[in-house]
């Protein structure tokens, strides 16, 4: 799957969005151009699934589609519409909390 954020008008507004999400995340990044699709993660003793584009299932509140995923060694952040894409917090994990990644091909065309 090629790279994307929901709502982008263009690659380069698609890419400050994603490094605006990298730069609050708090944590380094490892590799900026190692990019999240979809992940599985424990929550509250429930297996959710987020994927960029889509709601995320089963999240006890609306937080609209998945604009973006950032993952550091120490948090993973979940970027929805109304979760950190527009305002308010990201969804929180803990990477010990993820149990499937798939990630984005990266630039090279390596998925």
């Amino acid at each position: 799957m090629k790279f994307f954020v929901p709502f982008a008008e263009s690659p380069d507004q698609a890419e400050r969005v994603y490094a605006s999400f990298v730069q609050n995340h708090g944590y380094p990044v490892v590799g900026q151009s190692v990019r999240l699709f979809r992940v599985t993660f424990s929550y509250h003793g429930r297996s959710l699934v987020a994927e960029v584009g889509k709601e995320v299932t089963g999240f006890p509140e609306p937080a609209g589609p998945v604009i973006g995923i950032v993952e550091s060694p120490e948090l993973l952040t979940i970027h929805t519409q109304l979760r950190g894409g527009l305002s308010a917090t990201p969804i929180l994990v803990s990477p010990g909390k993820v149990s499937e990644r798939i990630y984005f091909e990266d630039p090279d065309g390596r998925s």
